[in-house]
Parts: C-alpha cells; sequence; structure tokens
C-alpha cells in the first residue's frame, strides 16, 4: 500500500471556507473526508507528495489521517503537521498528528507522542518522519494541513431509500 503525505493552506471568509480552500491546495478538494487513526497498515511505503486530485474521483471517500490547525486571528501564526515512524522491513508503523502555534513545538509534541507510543509496541520503529506546513492569518480566516491519504472508494451504486438504510425499529415509529 502507498500513503501519500499531502499538505496545503488556504484562506476563507469562514475557517470552514479556509479549512475547504486548504484542501483544494493539498489536491483532495473534491473528496468527502473520512478521518483514520493513526495506524499504518503492514507492506505500506508513505511518501510525501502534494497531491493533484481534485478533479479525480468527485465526492469519493477519502480514507486519511489529518492534522489541521485554522484562526481567524489576524497575525497569528498557525502549524499543523504529521509524524511517522515505521517498522524496518514490514511497513507498518504510526502516524501522530498535532498542530500549535511554532513549527519547533509542534515538531517535539510529534516526537513526545511517537516515543510514547513505540514504548509498548514490540516492534522496532525507524527514525521519525516529519511534515509541518505553517502559515500567517492576513486578515480573513486562514487554514492549514497535512494529510496521510491511504486509500479512495467510491459509493455502491445500488440506489436505496433513506427508509430501507434505517434499523426496523425507527422506521416503525
Amino acid at each position: 500500500m502507498r500513503i501519500f503525505v499531502t499538505y496545503g493552506k488556504g484562506e476563507g471568509a469562514t475557517k470552514l471556507a479556509a479549512f475547504d480552500a486548504a484542501l483544494w491546495d493539498a489536491g483532495i478538494g473534491n473528496y468527502n473526508i473520512i478521518k483514520l487513526s493513526s495506524v499504518i497498515p503492514d507492506n505500506s511505503q508513505v511518501a510525501v507528495k502534494r497531491l493533484n486530485w481534485n478533479d479525480k474521483e468527485h465526492g469519493y471517500r477519502l480514507y486519511s489521517v489529518v492534522s489541521q490547525a485554522v484562526t481567524d486571528v489576524i497575525g497569528r501564526k498557525i502549524c499543523a503537521g504529521l509524524g511517522w515512524a515505521s517498522v524496518d522491513g514490514i511497513g507498518r508503523g504510526i502516524f501522530v498528528e498535532h498542530h500549535g502555534s511554532d513549527e519547533e513545538e509542534v515538531r517535539k509534541q510529534i516526537e513526545a507522542s511517537i516515543m510514547s507510543l513505540v514504548r509498548y509496541r514490540p516492534e522496532e520503529h525507524g527514525m521519525i518522519n516529519y511534515k509541518i506546513e505553517s502559515t500567517e492569518c492576513r486578515g480573513v480566516t486562514a487554514c492549514v494541513l497535512v494529510a496521510a491519504v491511504y486509500a479512495t472508494e467510491g459509493w455502491a451504486q445500488k440506489e436505496t431509500s433513506i427508509e430501507e438504510e434505517l434499523p426496523s425499529f425507527i422506521r416503525e415509529l
């Protein structure tokens, strides 16, 4: 499995609009984001690459680990970062996500989290890798994000009514 770490920043009239602009900048703006926890499956390779998938699969599900930061305070710096450590030769590992106002502090948080998480895992983990994105609010709401993209998935083609999908005890109300 190939996991891409993409990143972006954006501005908008609201926090949601800034987040959407950051997704677009990261190349994943037309996906429905499904946030995962932080476990990297066996036989995975992680590569940092800003994606260009905005026109690829409109409305598909995108499974990812996401770190984001947003602010509407003019002059405030924001940072979002992912860190990861893999098990050499196996391809499994962990991601951690942190955000803050200082890149060095975010890096330290990432490092501390990974060191804590590997303590009770039996495998030996390799070196810690990072991707941190930052920006400053310049008058409109700003957002930064880093996302580890695992996979995309379309939607089932079977058409069903919403009532068919509800549990029977709710349909009977």
